[in-house]
């Protein structure tokens, strides 16, 4: 099988994996993220990607303890019941003081979902800047771009899912995720399973970032904790609607 097809698989079940592990813990979760760590992790070594592979078992190791209260509770205390100056997974809460700046981040993120034919899944409750959202975008990206090698649609299809997947990267997950991976590992601290998942989303971004040949000039600068305030769908299958998040990840 080509090895850009490989490697476009590889890409987007991390981004699944780690969509999956951001989210908001329910019943069943520690159960799916142990699966999908042990399949992520023999990804990571096919595709001879030995820190994902190492990413994926630190999570596996630091999940052992947990059950789903557990993990609820962790989540609880890393994120917080409500939006946290200290580790906010919304892409809008970072350098983004006015509410001004807050509704256009949200805006264009809806236009790059429109653009794919997909929306948030009306059972999240959640906003487009969560990042759980915005690493299942990426997911359904690099999905397409597989499809799209596969499936032999031409050059021209792949391009634009790869020109769509970098657009994404520049707009809006460069500009906050390293930050929020730091304040993250600060956070969750070491033994958490939130810390090894942090491990895996430094590990993925900075591979994704030199792919594109995106460095740090490419990440705006960001405030410190107590600064913050408390393209076409056709780009390889039919254009068939997926709702975000989970139910890409129940397949």
């Amino acid at each position: 099988m080509d090895a850009s097809y490989q490697e476009a698989l590889g890409r987007s079940a991390t981004y699944e994996y780690l969509s999956l592990a951001f989210l908001y813990p329910v019943s069943g979760m520690v159960e799916r993220l142990r699966n999908g760590g042990a399949r992520l992790a023999e990804v990571g070594d096919r595709l001879d990607w030995p820190d994902v592979a190492s990413a994926a078992q630190s999570v596996l190791d630091k999940l052992r303890p947990f059950d789903d209260d557990g993990l609820e509770k962790e989540y609880a205390e890393v994120f917080g019941h409500a939006v946290s100056a200290d580790c906010a997974p919304y892409e809008a809460e970072y350098g983004q003081a006015h509410v001004f700046q807050k509704s256009q981040t949200l805006a264009d993120l809806g236009t790059f979902y429109r653009a794919f034919g997909v929306g948030l899944n009306a059972s999240m409750k959640d906003r487009l800047d969560h990042i759980s959202v915005e690493m299942e975008f990426m997911h359904l990206l690099t999905l397409k771009e597989a499809y799209a090698i596969r499936g032999a649609h031409g050059a021209d299809k792949v391009t634009l899912c790869r020109d769509a997947q970098q657009a994404f990267l520049v707009n809006h997950l460069s500009n906050w995720i390293t930050e929020f991976a730091s304040r993250l590992a600060r956070k969750a601290g070491s033994d958490s399973p939130y810390g090894g998942v942090e491990e895996m989303l430094q590990t993925h971004m900075k591979r994704e970032f030199a792919r594109f040949s995106l460095n740090a000039a490419s990440v705006r600068a960001v405030p410190s904790a107590d600064q913050l305030e408390e393209q076409p769908a056709e780009c390889g299958d039919d254009g068939a609607p997926v709702l975000m998040t989970q139910e890409v990840m129940k397949r």
